[in-house]
């Protein structure tokens, strides 16, 4: 939760310093144009043309980055698990809230699932199993103890 409201907060940094430069830009270029100062206003043109048409990729960002908070706060504080649920909860299309999960898993907001498209499962790790004559661990799929020669029965 923490890595996605961080990823969060740095696409909102992005998108303000964006839109702070892109307006600051406008008037460097026109002043830069007046007094005829070719090198800031080349500098100018450059932040504005990039704010301009950066900002809205940067907000789209911004909005999966969101979407993809209100999607991990589902499967972890609300314990969510199947993509109905979270879609409902999250108030998104079905397919939509299936990638933000595959998207929150790939980057890591999401662990300790596994994901088949619809349902989010646990996942367990193997039980470990002893052996009730020498007490020593055993491999998971050991039918003998390799330490006494004991027979393992398996419940």
């Amino acid at each position: 939760m923490k890595k996605a409201k961080q990823s969060k907060s740095i696409w909102l940094a992005v998108v303000i310093l964006t839109a702070i430069t892109t307006v600051g830009a406008l008037p460097g270029l026109i002043l830069s144009a007046i007094n005829d100062i070719t090198w800031l206003m080349a500098v100018c043109l450059v932040v504005f043309i990039h704010g301009f048409f950066g900002i809205t990729f940067y907000a789209l960002a911004l909005g999966g980055a969101s979407r993809d908070v209100r999607v991990v706060d589902a499967v972890v504080n609300c314990h969510l698990t199947t993509v109905n649920d979270i879609s409902m909860y999250v108030h998104t299309a079905y397919g939509t809230t299936a990638e933000s999960i595959r998207r929150s898993m790939k980057k890591g907001y999401i662990k300790g699932y596994i994901f088949d498209g619809e349902e989010l499962k646990p996942i367990e790790p193997p039980k470990e199993s002893r052996c009730e004559y020498c007490g020593r661990a055993l491999p998971p799929t050991s039918t003998h103890c390799p330490y006494c020669g004991g027979t393992i029965v398996k419940e």
